[in-house]
């Protein structure tokens, strides 16, 4: 149904230096979501076997707080092979508008941005009007959520400590689960999701989304 070509995000190609803090952003994603993906492997048929179709919640245990201190750790925990595998990996998808006010905090000298989201259409998941996102970053990265930019949110829930809820989201496959929307269109974030179509009409991707659930 859909086709997964290769575009720079926003139609602009990507920056060196910004595509090279990916590195680090990969890291802390990957230790941020490891316990939300039991520890599983990359992406694909062979990892789809082990993968529980539940989601879990994302928590940060001792072992990826110290790879995150360490500057260590895997570059990449979870690389959807499809919008049903993402679907399932999530909690919530939700379209919706990133608010202007957000505020920086700092996890073992790593920014973390924590950003409020205005939902507009609920895909999957409780129904919400309003959902706060923590993602990588000081916000100015090419995959930060663009405040006034409406986009198509894969989630997946924050947590420190297992069964302590945050009230925060995570974008789920670090930030896989985010797609830009201009006009009808959504257009993927992540290069590398390549499981995921590179753009898709909303209603597409919408529809995806509801036959998977």
């Amino acid at each position: 149904m859909f086709g997964v070509k290769r575009i720079p995000v926003g139609g602009r190609p990507f920056d060196g230096k910004k595509r090279r803090a990916r590195g680090l952003c990969s890291v802390v994603g990957a230790s941020v979501l490891v316990c939300s993906l039991g520890g599983s492997g990359g992406g694909g048929p062979a990892a789809d076997a082990a993968v529980p179709a539940q989601a879990e919640p994302v928590r940060q245990t001792e072992p990826a707080r110290q790879a995150v201190a360490d500057g260590a750790g895997p570059s990449r925990v979870f690389v959807p092979s499809s919008v049903t595998e993402m679907t399932e990996k999530s909690h919530l998808v939700v379209i919706g508008t990133p608010v202007s006010e957000s505020r920086t905090e700092m996890v073992h000298g790593v920014p973390f941005t924590v950003r409020d989201v205005v939902v507009e259409s609920q895909v999957k998941g409780p129904r919400v009007s309003r959902v706060t996102v923590r993602e990588f970053g000081d916000g100015r990265l090419e995959t930060s959520l663009v405040p006034g930019q409406k986009a198509v949110l894969f989630l997946s829930p924050f947590e420190f400590t297992r069964g302590r809820a945050t009230g925060q989201w995570v974008i789920t496959g670090q930030y896989s689960g985010f797609y830009r929307v201009e006009a009808d269109m959504a257009y993927r974030v992540d290069p590398e999701a390549t499981g995921l179509p590179a753009r898709a009409a909303v209603g597409d991707l919408v529809r995806a989304v509801k036959t998977a659930r």
